[in-house]
């Protein structure tokens, strides 16, 4: 995730969102930019912060850099999946019906 700071935002403001960030397991980057600072969080699902942080004193909005589900998505396997059950490939652009008591 990507939170980006005011332009005028003050080393307290900045501080308090690297110590939240922080409290809640992630590690914090100050990235320095010409016109503001943005603070980069490293680790695991960090966009579960983003409704604490937005609403911090100096922040101007939190923006997820990755993707959910990236292991699953298309950029990260472009073809389709199918699955064999039996002698039928399901997933492979036919239509598949399953039926029954416990389907």
């Amino acid at each position: 995730m990507l939170i980006l700071m005011r332009a005028q935002a003050s080393e307290e403001e900045l501080e308090g969102v690297r110590a939240l960030v922080k409290q809640h397991g992630f590690r914090p980057v100050t990235l320095p930019g010409e016109d503001r600072v943005a603070i980069g969080v490293l680790g695991s699902n960090p966009s579960s912060l983003r409704d604490l942080v937005i609403s911090l004193p100096g922040v101007v909005d939190a923006v997820p850099v990755s993707k959910p589900f990236k292991l699953v998505g298309r950029e990260f396997h472009p073809e389709p999946t199918v699955v064999r059950v039996g002698d039928v490939d399901i997933g492979a652009g036919a239509f598949t019906v399953m039926a029954g008591p416990c389907s």
